[in-house]
C-alpha cells in the first residue's frame, strides 16, 4: 500500500518536487514510481513554493536508472517575471 499526502503525492513525488535526486533514486530503486508529469510538478511547485528544479531532467534520469553520482544538479534559478513597459 502506498501512502499519499496533499496533492496526491507519494514519497518519491515529494523528492522530485524538492529536487532531492538521491532520495528519489532510492524510492525508484525500491519500486516506487512518480505519479505526475513535469508540468504537474511545476503547477504544484508554484502553489507550495518549493525550489525550482528541472523536473523533466529528474524524471528522465530516473527512467534511465542513472545513479545519483552520475547526474548533474537539477536546481534551476528562479524565473524573473518580465516587466511590461
Amino acid at each position: 500500500m502506498e501512502i499519499t499526502g496533499p496533492h496526491d503525492l507519494n514519497a518519491l513525488d515529494y523528492a522530485v518536487l524538492y529536487g532531492y535526486y538521491n532520495t528519489a533514486y532510492f524510492f525508484y530503486e525500491k519500486g516506487m514510481r512518480p505519479t505526475k508529469t513535469p508540468e504537474e510538478y511545476e503547477e504544484i511547485r508554484s502553489v507550495i513554493k518549493s525550489p525550482y528544479s528541472d523536473f523533466a531532467g529528474i524524471l528522465m534520469s530516473l527512467d534511465c536508472n542513472m545513479p545519483p553520482d552520475m547526474v548533474p544538479s537539477f536546481s534551476l534559478p528562479p524565473v524573473e517575471p518580465k516587466e511590461e513597459l
